[in-house]
């Protein structure tokens, strides 16, 4: 599913427009770079180390016509009471 997507991201100096999806629990990047709604690339953390292995990077995705997901309110996962602090500091230790 989305997690969230980002346009005009500054990936070492071309800005492209990335999606944070995850797929069957393990998190990845679908990137479009040139901004025409399609996905050129993907990155996918199969093994969940936090590191971006060669074999974890698509090759080049650009004919494949995989469109670049869109946000919808489900798929938003924000904190909802602004009347609240981001964090209290005051649990019993």
């Amino acid at each position: 599913h989305v997690i969230s997507v980002e346009h005009n991201v500054n990936m070492n100096g071309n800005d492209v427009d990335v999606a944070v999806i995850e797929v069957d629990g393990h998190q990845g990047i679908l990137v479009d770079v040139d901004h025409d709604g399609m996905v050129e690339g993907a990155i996918i953390d199969f093994n969940d180390d936090g590191q971006i292995q060669e074999n974890e990077v698509s090759p080049d995705l650009s004919g494949s016509q995989i469109q670049m997901p869109q946000m919808s309110d489900g798929d938003l996962y924000m904190a909802q009471n602004d009347d609240m602090p981001d964090y209290t500091n005051d649990a019993v230790v």
